[in-house]
């Protein structure tokens, strides 16, 4: 595998990892809100979710 190729796989991967890391993030939030019952910090998770989940769909279709 050519240089070029492993750096633009080592940067999509760590890409990948930190859309995933954050979506965990959100998706604790989310879970932690439930059993706090702090539905305010469960909104804002929720927003966030929607945003990553939005901006994967939304690169999905440029690679298309």
């Amino acid at each position: 595998m050519s240089a070029i190729k492993s750096k633009f796989n080592t940067a999509r991967l760590l890409h990948i990892n930190y859309m995933m890391s954050s979506i965990n993030d959100a998706t604790d939030e989310i879970y932690e809100g439930l059993v706090d019952r702090d539905f305010d910090a469960i909104k804002t998770a929720i927003t966030d979710v929607r945003k990553l989940v939005k901006d994967i769909e939304d690169s999905l279709k440029d690679e298309v």
